[in-house]
């Protein structure tokens, strides 16, 4: 019986203590890294258990297709993570589809009745719960304050301000945003009635596709006016390897009055010094309504690998925790998914508050399929010839639908 007790009290001294591996896409000398890090030794803090944090480049987790990742190989060898994240919502399809992600109980969920409904919708597949939502971001539009001293109400009002302002001899602008970015421009084609896949009526709908229906056709052709006849918008603005940082550096430098642009701008938006006001998106010409913009989720994934399930869990809700959230609120720009962050003093007594939180209510989640993946590039080169006045709109938008068709049905 002592040899017994002596084993068992060895067995216990040497067994090594559980270290649970979370793979982050933010390299160490990055802004947000200390804000993961802080994260990760709360937890510690609170449990007693080991975190350890790895930075991976992006494209070691992004989905491939049928290629696998670094991170799918790694959870073959065993050496991956228990939890990644946070990652886009419209990944974890493919993560589910693969086998990746481990689904969700919402027993499992920490105070589940406390995140907005959009958030956990949006990290579902096949029915199931595969990934926590820690964070949404969306577009709206920016303004500066020495400029404009109240946003537009009406998308003519805001042409008309634009107009004035618009002095390219000078490189001031009334607008700025990246033309060719469908995420970007995506109000102006859905205030118009158009989609990228039927998702209104359950699950999304390959079959129907609205990327080059009367709506979007509509609403690219209200873009490229604004680019070629009116010429509100400079010139890089239109160029796939520039428009993000120009149109950013634009309204930064205060020479650009009003930019459509992502929460996760609002880092250097305020470092910037300009006084900014943040605004919906006003309705499109002949509508009532102002748009919508897509949205997306920042998603933890609980890896279905994990040798420490429970372990994984608890973390991923720490994660996922408004004290967590609103810690990479200030550090990221994108906005918390839970009523206790919103309503904290930290996000609610910013001035932009209200405005994001609305935006993100009537936005349109990413589809999470993996066939969404698809859509990108057929539809940013129709862009990319459309919007210049290189192509007829209705001709660019019907290539790219005939493409993603094509890649939908395989070889």
């Amino acid at each position: 019986m002592i040899a017994l007790a002596l084993t068992g009290c060895l067995s216990r001294k040497t067994q090594e203590p559980i270290k649970l591996r979370w793979w982050i896409t933010f390299a160490p000398d990055s802004t947000e890294y200390p804000a993961f890090q802080s994260i990760a030794e709360a937890y510690t803090k609170k449990t007693g258990q080991a975190v350890e944090l790895v930075s991976v480049p992006w494209d070691d987790i992004a989905p491939r297709g049928t290629a696998p990742t670094k991170l799918a190989l790694a959870q073959q060898s065993g050496k991956g993570p228990d939890v990644w994240g946070p990652v886009p919502h419209n990944w974890t399809s493919a993560f589910a589809r693969d086998q990746q992600a481990l689904a969700w109980e919402p027993a499992q969920i920490q105070q589940f009745n406390q995140y907005l409904d959009v958030a956990l919708q949006a990290c579902q597949f096949d029915q199931k719960q595969v990934a926590l939502p820690v964070l949404m971001d969306t577009v709206a539009l920016f303004y500066n304050k020495a400029l404009i001293s109240s946003p537009p109400t009406t998308f003519d009002e805001m042409v008309t301000m634009a107009k004035g302002l618009t002095h390219p001899k000078e490189d001031r602008w009334g607008l700025a945003m990246p033309l060719l970015s469908p995420y970007h421009i995506y109000p102006f084609i859905d205030g118009y009635g158009g989609y990228i896949f039927r998702c209104d009526a359950g699950p999304c709908q390959v079959g129907d596709m609205g990327l080059n229906n009367e709506g979007a056709v509509k609403g690219t052709q209200l873009l490229t006016r604004l680019y070629t006849k009116d010429k509100l918008l400079a010139e890089p603005l239109a160029d796939r390897a520039t428009m993000h940082e120009r149109a950013l550096a634009l309204f930064t430098a205060g020479r650009a009055a009003m930019l459509i642009e992502g929460s996760w701008v609002l880092s250097p938006v305020r470092a910037s010094g300009v006084n900014y006001g943040i605004a919906p998106i006003p309705a499109l010409p002949d509508t009532t309504n102002p748009p919508r913009p897509l949205s997306t989720v920042q998603a933890i994934i609980v890896s279905s690998r994990t040798s420490h399930p429970g372990e994984a869990i608890d973390l991923a809700n720490h994660i996922a925790s408004p004290e967590s959230a609103l810690i990479l609120y200030q550090v990221w720009g994108k906005i918390p998914v839970r009523q206790e962050a919103l309503r904290s003093t930290q996000f609610a007594d910013t001035p932009d508050a209200r405005v994001w939180r609305d935006q993100i209510a009537r936005s349109v989640p990413l589809p999470n399929m993996p066939e969404l993946g698809y859509v990108w590039q057929p539809w940013g080169q129709a862009l990319e010839e459309a919007v210049p006045g290189l192509t007829p709109v209705q001709d660019a938008l019907n290539r790219a639908a005939e493409q993603i068709k094509g890649l939908l049905a395989g070889p």
